[in-house]
């Protein structure tokens, strides 16, 4: 079985972060592995409190997994800090190159409050050279490149592709996704769900590309597949929580078998 290592933050309500990929892995039969680099309180109507572990404590949890798993793809997500994202570019630095790295920006919260600061930004977008795929959302993506113009070529020099999530075609009121490969945009497109069930949609999405990665595809068929996963999990949610429901995981799974 392909092991999967995730690194990110503690979510007490099993949506995002670490349970959320965890959930994602089970869901795409890869062994999931983890490293928690906060914990948070947080549920479907928003987050109440976070803290963020020590970065010595965060080395020993990558040491533990790395030394004992052959690990085929890591997705890495909430940083919390500049200290934290200079820590896992060390580890990033040591390893073997051909081990898919997809990374998650986490910028800014549900309350719309800024996570990181400028010079923890500046010190993620260094981070981003060595990753295979970054997945920002629209509202992160303005953050981080500012326009498709400057994405293109921090995709081009750094030969990373950049998959901007939560897009939406003005005319035909479709979700889109679009993925930056140097000079190219290929976009993903499903009908946009009227529903609240979109708890933990952007970790399991990129969750859901890194185990496909990991298990062998490449970047446009993991994000075509990944795509199609997220659309199910959404139309199937459970309907529970007061906000902002959570998504079907397993059923999400069950709908693309055509494509695994």
């Amino acid at each position: 079985m392909d092991v999967i290592l995730t690194i990110s933050e503690s979510d007490c309500s099993a949506g995002n972060g670490v349970q959320g990929d965890l959930k994602t892995f089970e869901a795409f039969g890869v062994f999931g592995t983890s490293v928690v680099t906060g914990v948070t309180a947080q549920n479907t109507v928003g987050i109440i409190q976070m803290l963020a572990l020590e970065s010595h404590i965060i080395k020993s949890q990558i040491d533990a997994v790395m030394n004992d798993f052959d690990v085929k793809a890591i997705k890495i997500g909430m940083f919390f800090s500049k200290k934290i994202i200079i820590e896992i570019k060390e580890f990033l630095k040591e390893l073997n190159r051909d081990i898919p790295i997809i990374i998650d920006p986490i910028i800014n919260l549900k309350t719309s409050s800024k996570l990181l600061n400028t010079d923890a930004i500046k010190e993620l977008i260094e981070l981003f050279k060595f990753a295979t795929v970054i997945t920002p959302n629209s509202d992160e993506f303005k953050d981080l490149f500012k326009n498709i113009s400057s994405a293109t070529k921090f995709s081009k020099e750094n030969n990373v592709s950049i998959l901007i999530k939560n897009l939406t075609n003005p005319k035909t009121g479709e979700a889109i996704d679009a993925l930056i490969k140097g000079e190219q945009v290929v976009d993903f497109k499903t009908e946009r769900l009227q529903t609240t069930n979109t708890y933990g949609t952007g970790c399991a999405f990129s969750a859901a590309i890194t185990a496909l990665l990991g298990k062998g595809k490449n970047i446009d068929e993991s994000v075509f597949i990944a795509k199609k996963f997220i659309y199910h999990a959404i139309k199937n949610g459970p309907q529970i929580g007061y906000g902002n429901g959570p998504i079907n995981y397993k059923k999400g799974v069950a709908e693309i078998e055509e494509y695994m």
